[in-house]
């Protein structure tokens, strides 16, 4: 496509050693961010691992795994807004312009995200355990839990 629509010409010829070392200097930030972010989020389940033992661990994981969904819910929502928050930047408009789309976008997200909380608070008990499993019982507890303290606080 790129060749033939866009008339594009790709080479691969020389290998540019500078480029490559920053390239990979930078890898290697970022995976070593990725393994903290990983340990950072996990560290919860880790430790009420040692504390507890592995009952608590699998009901936390169902509501941390919730949580999960929800934190990822309201990212989509940002990414869906920040094309247009970009072409405003780069169109250089005005920053009250800017800022009322921001207060927008965030509304948005908040109702939408207080929405989902509440409906899971007021129906998801009974969507919670299809399977009846008894170590489940309390994930829809430690789930609004969980939810309310990290979006309400």
């Amino acid at each position: 496509y790129s060749r033939f629509k866009l008339s594009i010409k790709v080479h691969f010829c020389g290998f540019d050693t500078a480029v490559f070392k920053e390239i990979f200097s930078y890898s290697i930030f970022v995976f070593l961010a990725e393994i903290v972010d990983n340990v950072n989020w996990s560290i919860d389940q880790i430790i009420l691992g040692v504390v507890q033992g592995t009952k608590e661990v699998a009901v936390y994981s169902v509501a941390s795994t919730y949580n999960q969904l929800v934190t990822a819910l309201s990212g989509c929502i940002s990414s869906v807004m920040l094309p247009g928050i970009s072409a405003m930047v780069a169109r250089k408009e005005d920053d009250k312009k800017i800022n009322a789309l921001f207060i927008k976008s965030c509304r948005i997200q908040i109702y939408t995200i207080f929405l989902v909380f509440c409906g899971f608070a007021l129906v998801g008990k009974s969507f919670e355990n299809p399977y009846k499993y008894d170590t489940l019982q309390d994930a829809f507890l430690y789930q609004t839990r969980l939810e309310a303290n990290t979006r309400l606080c």
